[in-house]
């Protein structure tokens, strides 16, 4: 494109009649621009191969086409001061010998322009073939440009695009466009939403710059002839890719390099996009929030989930798990290596301190997982206080310091007669926390459900008494229900009675499992309501109880 004369409004020059006002820039190859020279203005007029051309504003050109004026709009008039077209063509016939004449360096936008736009002729003809020189480096929308239309030329494959910003739904609907615009600068573009959703495109844009779109959202919906390599997109700062490639049903190319850590909303991404079959498995879906239906309908994705069968109910299969986990040795490797020590090693299940860490990795697991607010009690009541009792030395510095800190897991009964009758006789703190005063997100971990005292040696023998050493005492009251915490320490309060103190519990978010993972991942997760905090606590039960009774027992 030759360079066109500048449009800067400035003084005519001084006794010189009858200056020019517009400028006829042809172009190589054919065709030619209008420009408006300095010094004239909206409304003056020109004659050029004997037709009279006259300088618009976007009103003035919006009234020749609603009063029936559609050629002139189109071939005889200056755009140099135009900076808007949003919808000027939208469901207008263009006859196939008209061409545009347009100056469009000042455009910022262009969106809808075309939507609709019936182009007479082929690919060939001159309405469309004027379109490739138009000067489009201003232009940063350019959303439904060609949507419902039969535009389909090569002519706007030389476009300057790289201060475009929105690309949605730009031939959304166009059942006729499939020509290459692989060199499109897409740099600054942050949504492609609904871009070739519905249409013919198949060409190859595997090497567009994409590191800055945020919204792919239907890109390529009901897009059933796209099949191009786009592995090597840079997607790190996505977050909707929800419809991307619904009912793309020719599409099964690579996505494994894609970086998906950003994305939040994958619903029905590969709905019945029926040949996708690419593996999945590297990526990163921390981000995810949905994924409703995501491979809904894609028959040939070889992970494609299975129709449940029927069986137990997840509450009935919750509460097998929880009751076969108070009846195992797990409680005593999940104190032993709570506390620190090398006790696991005397217990007769498991035998090792190796096993008593796996268990642990499962609590850990579980608490890194879960966020919810409040534990669902085995008895389905909600609890005011959790209880622990302190003694001797930790029971003075905590009364001199005020904080007491717990590397391990914090144990905490639900019960304040517990800890007084475990501390009876000896010099004894009872600290309380409020439940609703925990900071939102901490995991809990409720591990007794049934107790039994096995303290007595000449207690009668029951089932599982042979699976718990002799002389062990595992609790002192059959009340007694136990909640584990995360580490971290507590900080004492005002006194309640003679020996009890309130006290605010703080999270240790720096604090590691013994496989090295944090085990509080957050703190301030969404609040969730009590149906889908009761569904993901029954998920992570499930998930670490099979970890805790694969142990030998």
């Amino acid at each position: 494109m030759p360079n066109l004369p500048s449009t800067t409004l400035g003084k005519r020059k001084k006794n010189v009649k009858n200056q020019p006002k517009i400028k006829k820039v042809v172009h190589p190859g054919g065709g030619y621009t209008l420009v408006a020279l300095p010094g004239s203005k909206i409304g003056d007029t020109e004659i050029i191969d004997g037709e009279v051309c006259t300088i618009v504003s976007g009103k003035s050109l919006q009234k020749l086409i609603t009063t029936g004026r559609l050629q002139e709009a189109v071939t005889r008039t200056c755009t140099s001061f135009i900076t808007d077209m949003r919808s000027i063509f939208s469901y207008q016939p263009i006859e196939k010998e008209w061409e545009f004449h347009f100056d469009t360096r000042r455009v910022e936008s262009m969106g809808y322009m075309f939507k609709g736009t019936v182009f007479k002729g082929g690919p060939a003809s001159p309405n469309v073939k004027s379109l490739r020189h138009w000067d489009t480096s201003r232009v940063r929308n350019m959303n439904g440009m060609f949507a419902f239309s039969n535009f389909n030329s090569p002519s706007i494959s030389g476009w300057n695009t790289k201060n475009v910003q929105s690309m949605s739904d730009m031939f959304l609907s166009n059942k006729k466009f499939d020509q290459a615009i692989s060199g499109w600068d897409t740099r600054n573009v942050w949504t492609m939403e609904g871009m070739f959703r519905n249409s013919i495109f198949n060409q190859a844009i595997g090497q567009w710059k994409t590191y800055r779109v945020e919204v792919f959202s239907g890109m390529f919906e009901c897009n059933r002839e796209f099949n191009r390599d786009i592995n090597f997109w840079n997607v790190t700062h996505a977050k909707r890719m929800d419809r991307m490639f619904r009912e793309a049903r020719r599409f099964n190319k690579p996505l494994n390099a894609w970086d998906v850590t950003s994305v939040m909303d994958m619903r029905s991404m590969f709905e019945c996009a029926v040949q996708f079959n690419q593996d999945l498995s590297m990526w990163y879906t921390k981000s995810v929030t949905t994924a409703k239906d995501m491979f809904k309908g894609a028959t040939a994705y070889h992970y494609s989930p299975k129709k449940k069968k029927k069986g137990k109910t997840k509450q009935s299969r919750r509460s097998a798990l929880i009751k076969e986990w108070t009846r195992t040795a797990g409680y005593q490797s999940v104190q032993a290596v709570r506390r620190r020590n090398n006790t696991a090693t005397n217990y007769r299940d498991p035998n090792t301190l190796d096993e008593a860490r796996k268990v642990n990795r499962a609590i850990s697991q579980y608490m890194r997982n879960s966020g919810l607010k409040t534990p669902i009690t085995p008895d389905r009541k909600r609890l005011r206080y959790l209880y622990r009792g302190i003694h001797s030395a930790p029971a003075a510095k905590l009364l001199q310091t005020g904080r007491l800190k717990d590397a391990g897991f914090m144990a905490f009964s639900r019960s304040k007669t517990v800890p007084n009758t475990f501390l009876m006789g000896v010099d004894k703190v009872i600290v309380r926390i409020d439940v609703g005063s925990l900071p939102h997100g901490i995991p809990w971990l409720w591990f007794s459900d049934e107790v039994h005292d096995y303290s007595n040696e000449e207690s009668p023998t029951t089932p599982t008494l042979d699976r718990f050493p002799r002389n062990f005492h595992r609790s002192y009251a059959s009340s007694e229900r136990e909640v584990l915490l995360p580490p971290g320490r507590l900080v004492l309060g005002k006194k309640v009675s003679d020996v009890m103190y309130d006290a605010v519990y703080v999270p240790d978010t720096r604090a590691k499992s013994i496989d090295k993972k944090p085990i509080i991942r957050r703190v301030g997760p969404p609040r969730l309501d009590s149906k889908t905090r009761e569904t993901q606590m029954n998920k992570h039960l499930d998930q670490m109880f099979r970890q805790v009774l694969s142990l030998k027992a």
